[in-house]
């Protein structure tokens, strides 16, 4: 998930769902959200600055 307070159902249940249907679940956010526990991961930042940081670093350098 991505800068959510994930507060606001049904859509907040969407990262456990995930999780429980073999999805590797990383939540990117300024704090811990209530579906940080579902997360396998917790990256706290700037969702601008950390998914162009992840995406580089998983597939290369991105173009434009």
């Amino acid at each position: 998930s991505v800068g959510t307070a994930a507060e606001v159902f049904p859509a907040a249940q969407l990262p456990g769902i995930a999780r429980q249907h073999g999805a590797y679940v990383v939540e990117v956010n300024i704090e811990r959200s209530a579906a940080a526990d579902a997360a396998h991961e917790v990256l706290l930042g700037k969702a601008g600055e950390i998914l162009p940081a992840l995406a580089t670093s998983l597939q290369g350098p991105m173009s434009g």
